[in-house]
């Protein structure tokens, strides 16, 4: 099975007027067609920085991402990203068309 989508490490730091704020450090995994994933985590881990990132809706601050093999640089037709509103709604999820 060919790999569906491959994180590199993958870092993305916020920056603030006073500071800098690690928000995922060094991400590595891989999805293959046909693989179901889960990222679960408490609040503020990243969860959504690193969907975020996936999908191109942010800068990465280092790191590659490739879905079927294409190094992604932005916003990537492809991939689509789901946030739970700030209403209480659950997590993320992203999905791969």
């Amino acid at each position: 099975m060919e790999k569906m989508l491959e994180v590199i490490n993958l870092s993305k730091i916020y920056q603030s007027k006073e500071n800098e704020i690690l928000a995922i450090d060094n991400v590595n995994f891989s999805i293959k067609e046909g693989e179901f994933v889960s990222i679960i985590g408490p609040s503020g881990c990243g969860k959504s920085t690193l969907l975020s990132a996936i999908a191109g809706l942010i800068p990465k601050t280092t790191g590659e991402i490739y879905i079927d093999g294409e190094k992604i640089n932005g916003m990537d037709l492809a991939c689509s990203l789901v946030v739970g509103a700030a209403t209480g709604a659950a997590g993320g999820a992203i999905g791969m068309f």
